[in-house]
């Protein structure tokens, strides 16, 4: 019997070792929410890429960076304009459907939304371009949509914790004080933009080093 008490009091400190399954869902679980919906997005985006004509991915190459060959006319200075105001949008919904009360159901539509667009340009590369296409999107494409996706996980997650912030002061009248929650937002927003800003500046860099490559595949 004593034996028996000694031999649960180890598996208990054993599990007492073992990650707070809670304490990180509480503290990351919005940051795994939005990066798990941005992932099915892309999931959902590489399989219709096939289905979606050129003349329309034309028309959402703001978004979906699948016009390759007036990507690669347009240079360094293109890819990175064109980068960092698709990557700006995103990060300008998400902060100010934060400020909003119906702002919570748009947050996941966004990082799907975007996950969405990287599937159907990874696809659509690859499926015109074939072997290129995939070294292109791998070597020129996929370094700074990483980034951008680093820095737009974190923009949702604040925006989730401004809302909350939000409601429970319009609503539950809580006496803690919405301003410095605010100013937190507003300073991590701004360090979301500068990493969307190194994002594009990392694509331009990309785009003039190895574009020339791609030419002939264009």
């Amino acid at each position: 019997m004593q034996g028996l008490i000694l031999s649960l009091k180890r598996k208990h400190r054993h599990f007492r070792g073992l990650p707070d399954i809670r304490g990180v869902l509480r503290r990351f679980g919005s940051s795994i929410f939005f990066s798990v919906t941005l992932a099915g997005g892309l999931l959902c985006g590489s399989i219709v890429s096939g289905s979606i004509g050129s003349s329309t991915l034309e028309k959402l190459d703001l978004l979906f960076t699948a016009n390759l060959p007036d990507r690669i006319k347009s240079g360094a200075l293109g890819a990175f304009c064109a980068g960092f105001a698709s990557d700006f949008l995103f990060l300008a919904a998400a902060f100010l459907l934060g400020l909003s009360l119906w702002g919570v159901v748009g947050l996941p539509l966004l990082a799907f939304f975007k996950g969405f667009g990287i599937g159907v340009s990874a696809g659509y590369l690859i499926s015109v371009y074939g072997t290129k296409g995939i070294l292109f999107y791998l070597v020129v494409v996929l370094p700074g949509v990483c980034v951008f996706c680093t820095a737009l996980v974190c923009e949702l997650r604040a925006a989730f914790d401004i809302y909350r912030r939000l409601v429970s002061t319009l609503l539950l009248r809580s006496k803690t004080s919405f301003r410095g929650a605010l100013l937190y937002f507003l300073k991590k927003s701004l360090s979301c933009l500068a990493v969307a800003l190194a994002a594009a500046v990392i694509d331009a860099l990309l785009w003039f080093t190895f574009s020339g490559v791609f030419i002939s595949a264009a």
